[in-house]
């Protein structure tokens, strides 16, 4: 029987002011508009607007008495939804091909705001795949996207197939970890080296956990931390038997992401944590573990 194992792979904990976080999200924006879309008719231009507020106001130094135009949850939304957009473009600003393309057109045809985890959303699925994708090319590693399979990592002459997944309702987990499971098994058959050929599924468990989108709040950076760690390490522990049971032994593990609005009480201060968490398929102390680790840790050691 194999052993296994579930890794915690948190982020390190960044404070940026909102005059800055208004200069990296126009640079994203401006990117945007450079593949020849008019984003101003698009959700990213509203985001753009509140995050623009809330930097002059913190210019001025008017951020505790202002009357804003947006109520609160309007502007977590949109820093939250800033903040994912800021995360594509810093892996991918120096990339072009038609695949990255296509995919950015459909992250900008989404809708205003968080939408039901019960909609339809490909905007959103289509941002998870981009960020796994910014922060893979962000660390080295040469990414195909949208070319037979979500991500394509070609490593040490072989292809490592990468099918992401969205979470967004408890009675479709199983449905949905097992379809991808079988997308991996069709990607290897297609490969150039079927046999060489490795994949991991990539699970965002974000409207699962959070399907109201509400706040985590917590006395620290560390507080906040541990609530979503328990939320990505319980989910492993409950479902990490679908995929350490495949029977094709190519699919080497799971990766499993939580991305959350939080407050930090203590200092009255907004921000996001976004949490990996890994848990292989393949034996330890084997290749295929040095691979899946490999990959994980270039998921996290980027400040994306």
């Amino acid at each position: 029987m194999t052993e296994t194992t579930a890794h915690d792979l948190r982020s390190s904990f960044s404070r940026i002011s909102y005059a800055d976080l208004a200069e990296n999200y126009r640079a994203a924006y401006d990117w945007f508009e450079s593949f020849g879309f008019n984003v101003a008719v698009t959700r990213l231009q509203r985001y753009k607007s509140c995050v623009d507020e809330l930097a002059e106001h913190f210019r001025r130094g008017t951020l505790d008495t202002a009357v804003f135009k947006r109520d609160f949850a309007h502007q977590v939304t949109a820093l939250s939804e800033a903040t994912e957009i800021m995360r594509i473009h810093k892996g991918l600003a120096s990339l072009y091909s038609s695949g990255l393309r296509d995919k950015l057109q459909t992250v900008l045809s989404g809708k205003d705001g968080r939408p039901s985890p019960a909609d339809f959303d490909p905007s959103r699925d289509t941002a998870f795949e981009l960020l796994l994708a910014s922060r893979c090319q962000g660390a080295g590693l040469r990414v195909e996207i949208g070319i037979g399979a979500d991500l394509i990592i070609p490593l040490d002459g072989a292809e490592v197939f990468v099918e992401c997944k969205r979470l967004k309702s408890p009675d479709n987990v199983r449905k949905r970890i097992k379809q991808g499971l079988k997308q991996l098994h069709r990607r290897y058959e297609s490969a150039t080296a079927p046999l060489a050929a490795r994949g991991i599924l990539a699970l965002s468990i974000t409207d699962l956990a959070n399907p109201e989108h509400g706040l985590i709040t917590g006395n620290s950076p560390e507080d906040v931390s541990e609530k979503v760690h328990r939320h990505v390490y319980g989910f492993i522990l409950r479902q990490q038997f679908l995929w350490q049971h495949t029977q094709d032994r190519r699919t080497i593990g799971a990766f499993v992401e939580l991305f959350a609005p939080s407050i930090i009480e203590n200092e009255n201060l907004f921000t996001t944590c976004h949490q990996f968490g890994v848990n292989n398929s393949c034996p330890q102390g084997t290749p295929d573990m040095s691979l899946l680790l490999r990959l994980a840790r270039a998921l996290v050691e980027q400040s994306v």
